[in-house]
């Protein structure tokens, strides 16, 4: 299959220069100091990068070490790279440890050395610098900061989403810890493991996909919305994208056709995931795909039938639905019902497209599923996605969003605990409460004991059938030379 161009290398190539603007601003004009768990963090990140170099898991002994890093810059010269890492104890940035660093001077604080050691670290491990400095950056939460007020005064300027951002990122951190995903992150890329909402939840290999996954790979490939990697998510929200009311269609099984009218959506489906990092962490990401629901209206004055997902092969939304395409879309519960449009109603939708009336945008530069090729967009949860989709409801009416049943409006379900961040109702507020309240561990914890019981299963089955095409490559060859052997044989 020849390998389509990437429509994500740009978005991803202009992430990472706003956030490399961001960390020279913040190595230059921001505090010169981090504060007590920022530099904590930043040292444990420090500890990380020095244990995968040094002896006997590594290659280097410490004084090789520092003997690179004063190769690499005049600032560097003569650092003693320890006074800079975490102990090796403090693996846990807890709020005790936090306390009992408060007043000790090492680690040290300065904010443009920490940056300068993931960088030159990263270059003595053959690993890409830049990606180092950004991983810095998230682990401290530093992206969060508006840069108009950096420093120690910060919290005097409140931002909810600031504070909502920092709660997921460490609930990312801590259940992936407690759920010991690590071993599903290395199943996923050693089955190279797929999953896929028309597949019913169903973990399988990847066939078809565009990219090979890595962990290198996830947030920068391009990813069919049939082969997405498998990584334990939660369903979050529906959110639309489109609506055509009063929409004819053909459901068509075997030789027979029945005409039907109904309304029909397409969403934005919404999951947040925790995924592996290149440097062997763990960070809150978002998996959007968007989906097709019929409401079949079967006459006049009659309640309508309860809604039905459409699953549309191509990716392309309502577009999905045209006639002409050579898989046609089907009906999730019953794949063999297809269903198109009728030649009247497809006029009218794609007048409506063409027209821009039928698809909401969330900003005016969004492609649309129909726009380009159709793929599942895989983001890494960022202060300002958590604004867009969370806080803002993507444009969208708060009361449109379908959520998923775990996520609720009221804090009745809290035990008591106050939502902090995010007091007004919206799915920011909603997410801290699932958070603050325990459902959504539940809910990750599910999804993680079912995926490995999936991967488990695809794992022993793999390996079943490359047992037996061994065992039958070994007959054959043993046959023929017997075959061969008989041949030499005199008559």
């Amino acid at each position: 299959m020849e390998r389509p161009e990437n429509p994500n290398k740009d978005r991803v190539r202009r992430e990472r220069n706003k956030l490399l603007a961001r960390i020279d601003h913040l190595s230059n004009h921001g505090p010169k100091h981090l504060n007590t768990e920022q530099r904590l963090l930043a040292a444990l990140f420090v500890r990380e990068q020095y244990e995968a170099l040094i002896r006997p898991a590594g290659s280097l002994r410490l004084a090789e070490i520092e003997e690179k890093l004063a190769r690499l810059g005049n600032s560097l010269s003569g650092i003693r790279i320890h006074r800079w890492m975490l102990r090796i104890s403090g693996r846990d940035i807890t709020e005790e440890l936090i306390s009992h660093y408060a007043n000790r001077p090492e680690p040290l604080r300065k904010t443009k050395t920490y940056f300068e050691l993931a960088d030159a670290l990263a270059r003595i491990g053959g690993d890409d610098p830049i990606e180092a400095k950004i991983a810095l950056l998230r682990r401290t939460s530093l992206d969060t900061i508006p840069l108009a007020v950096e420093g120690e005064d910060s919290e005097t300027h409140f931002d909810p989403s600031v504070g909502l951002l920092r709660l997921v990122r460490n609930f990312a951190s801590d259940t992936a810890y407690r759920l010991d995903l690590a071993n599903i992150y290395d199943q996923v890329e050693r089955l190279q493991a797929a999953w896929s909402h028309s597949a019913a939840n169903r973990i399988f290999p990847m066939r078809d996909a565009f990219e090979r996954y890595t962990r290198h790979s996830l947030f920068s490939g391009m990813w069919s919305m049939n082969e997405i990697p498998a990584l334990p998510s939660v369903r979050l929200a529906e959110i639309p994208l489109a609506y055509f009311s009063d929409a004819e269609v053909i459901l068509a099984e075997d030789d027979r056709e029945r005409h039907a009218v109904g309304n029909l959506r397409a969403t934005w489906s919404l999951r947040l995931c925790i995924a592996p990092t290149a440097k062997n962490s763990v960070t809150p990401a978002m998996i959007r795909t968007t989906r097709l629901w019929l409401e079949e209206f079967p006459g006049p004055d009659v309640i309508p039938l309860e809604r039905q997902e459409i699953i549309h092969p191509h990716g392309d939304g309502l577009d999905d639905l045209v006639p002409g395409n050579r898989q046609r879309a089907f009906l999730a519960d019953n794949s063999n019902v297809t269903i198109t449009f009728t030649e009247e109603t497809s006029q009218r939708y794609l007048h409506l497209r063409d027209k821009d009336e039928m698809y909401k945008r969330t900003t005016p530069d969004e492609t649309l599923p129909h726009e380009d090729l159709a793929c599942a967009v895989i983001e890494p949860l960022d202060i300002a996605r958590l604004s867009t989709w969370f806080r803002d409801g993507a444009g969208r009416e708060d009361y449109e969003i379908e959520r998923a049943s775990f996520l609720n409006h009221d804090c009745t379900g809290s035990a008591g605990k106050t939502v902090h961040w995010f007091p007004t109702p919206c799915l920011a507020h909603d997410l801290e409460n699932s958070i603050r309240n325990g459902r959504l561990r539940t809910e990750f914890s599910q999804s993680a004991k079912a995926m490995q019981r999936s991967l488990t299963a695809l794992e022993k089955s793999c390996l079943s059938e490359a047992k037996l095409a061994d065992r039958d490559l070994n007959d054959t060859w043993a046959a023929e030379r017997v075959s061969l052997d008989r041949s030499g044989e005199p008559e």
